[in-house]
């Protein structure tokens, strides 16, 4: 899209950025930092353990500017830059980073993903902060239905004739008439 830019950002970067920025970043989401939350500490554990695929385990963050410059040396310069959906994720890198020697630091090789949108309006910019922060939340039980134990079974009582849920939602997905079987 014309207005938007998305990047891969290097974790250190990220994190340097995040620093000078803290104080008004976050201005614009719809909490600040949870210092004591699991998922929180995940993130933190993915940065400083496994910080090659952090690209791959996370969202992401998304952060709304008034004006955004795309340099020749691939440098972008943004204009009053908020994140507005990511405060966990940015935060958390942040903090492992600052936290880390420069031998541990050194090792840190990863990305995130940015998703920059182009947005100069306030009344655009708080639907966009609404709409990115209003997903669906997964529950503890939504994760069985990665296992293979449960795909198995599905397979099995399939077999027999019978519909096996491991998806919350996926019986209201089938058509009409496999639901009247």
């Amino acid at each position: 899209h014309e207005g938007s830019l998305l990047a891969s950002v290097n974790l250190i970067e990220f994190a340097r950025f995040v620093g000078e920025g803290e104080r008004w970043l976050f201005e614009s989401n719809v909490r600040q930092y949870l210092s004591k939350s699991k998922i929180n500490q995940g993130i933190r554990q993915t940065v400083e353990r496994e910080s090659e695929h952090f690209w791959r385990f996370n969202n992401g963050v998304t952060m709304v500017v008034d004006q955004f410059e795309q340099r020749p040396d691939s440098t972008v310069v943004l204009t009053k830059p908020q994140i507005v959906n990511g405060c966990q994720t940015s935060l958390s890198i942040k903090r492992v980073i600052e936290e880390l020697d420069s031998t541990q630091r050194a090792k840190v090789n990863g990305s995130v993903l940015v998703r920059i949108i182009r947005e100069p309006s306030d009344s655009e910019r708080r639907k966009i902060t609404q709409f990115t922060n209003r997903q669906n939340a997964v529950r503890g039980k939504d994760f069985f239905s990665l296992q293979d134990f449960q795909h198995t079974l599905k397979k099995k009582i399939d077999a027999l004739g019978y519909f096996y849920e491991i998806q919350t939602g996926s019986f209201e997905m089938q058509p009409r008439s496999a639901k009247e079987q």
